[in-house]
């Protein structure tokens, strides 16, 4: 029971930190396109 907890801790946690961090990727990626 407590190893399902963590499991499920540790992929919202993944989740969270994705959701943060997609945002940023995107609009660097868009920068790096538009220098080209």
């Amino acid at each position: 029971m407590c190893r399902l907890i963590t499991i499920s801790g540790w992929m919202n946690l993944h989740q969270t930190i994705f959701l943060m961090t997609y945002p940023t990727q995107t609009i660097s990626w868009t920068l790096y396109q538009i220098q080209i």
